[in-house]
């Protein structure tokens, strides 16, 4: 159970960060890249190359984010299939780095996080620094990994995203960090999974205290302000009953689509009436960019 107030020791919460980590094909728009298709057979499009790798862990370093969500990591623990063919094994490719988890290669020490896996394949991540968050039970995490004390929420839909939170305290006093990569396609069916998605976390969310710091960000995989549908019908009716607010930015997150869909929610922070966030497309200049999501900073 959550001690109710402050947590004395803890460092203020400060800065809110989201980064999907993924490649796609679509950055052949860009210019060619011999590394996109084996990403996308062998990879599934999660972050796939030690040099991606690094250039996030360089951005962490140089931002220091209290809290950051990561969409489309990869669970090194494919890297053991058989059946792989050996060139994908190697550098520059993520399996070449070994057998520890791939977010601590991302993360500076002083952090840890808590993954969850969804059904195609992408895990997604919420990732605190030690002395800003501390879970729930912090004894049951395996050393920098706290995966056993996140809550996976499952949604009847088909083909289902990734919704999770993880609760424990803040400075501020008992905090969730929840964590949304809603599914990707955009015809009609498919914004009724989202719909479906988003109608299970919001219930997960509205049974915790209404006076509960909440931090919500992802990939959501919809733009609430260039769009219509029910699934943004939906998300605004979310973020209305929990008393969400959304903190601002000012451009797109998406390197090739003209959208906003990668989006941080708070409840609660008290910078939330005045804070400003900074989008970085991490690699937009590299001779073969990897990363066509923004890395999003609020403070």
């Amino acid at each position: 159970m959550l001690v109710v107030g402050c947590a004395p020791g803890l460092e203020p919460l400060t800065r809110l960060a989201n980064q999907n980590a993924g490649t796609t094909p679509f950055l052949d728009m860009l210019g060619e890249s011999d590394l996109r298709e084996p990403c996308d057979d062998w990879y599934c499009n999660d972050l796939c190359t030690v040099d991606t790798e690094a250039t996030i862990a360089a951005q962490v370093e140089a931002t220091a984010p209290d809290v950051i969500m990561f969409e489309e990591v990869w669970d090194m623990t494919r890297c053991g299939d058989p059946d792989r063919p050996a060139e994908y094994q190697v550098a520059p490719y993520a399996c070449s780095a070994g057998d520890g988890h791939q977010l601590t290669r991302v993360l500076p020490e002083g952090y840890s996080f808590a993954c969850v896996h969804g059904e195609r394949d992408s895990t997604a991540c919420v990732a605190f620094r030690d002395a800003v968050f501390q879970p729930l039970s912090p004894a049951d995490c395996s050393g920098r990994d706290c995966s056993a004390l996140i809550t996976d929420l499952e949604s009847e839909c088909e083909h289902e995203g990734v919704t999770a939170f993880l609760r424990g305290t803040t400075e501020l006093g008992p905090t969730t960090l929840a964590i949304a990569h809603l599914f990707i396609d955009f015809s009609g069916a498919d914004e009724l999974c989202r719909v479906q998605q988003l109608s299970v976390l919001e219930e997960a969310l509205a049974a915790l205290p209404a006076d509960e710091v909440l931090v919500l960000a992802g990939d959501f995989n919809l733009d609430p302000l260039r769009w219509e549908g029910e699934d943004v019908d939906t998300l605004n009716g979310m973020v209305e009953d929990l008393g969400l607010r959304r903190l601002p930015d000012d451009t797109i997150s998406h390197l090739i689509l003209d959208i906003t869909i990668d989006l941080l929610f708070v409840r609660g922070w008290p910078g939330q009436d005045e804070a400003t966030c900074e989008l970085t497309f991490l690699d937009e200049g590299a001779a073969e960019p990897m990363l066509d999501h923004a890395f999003v900073i609020c403070e």
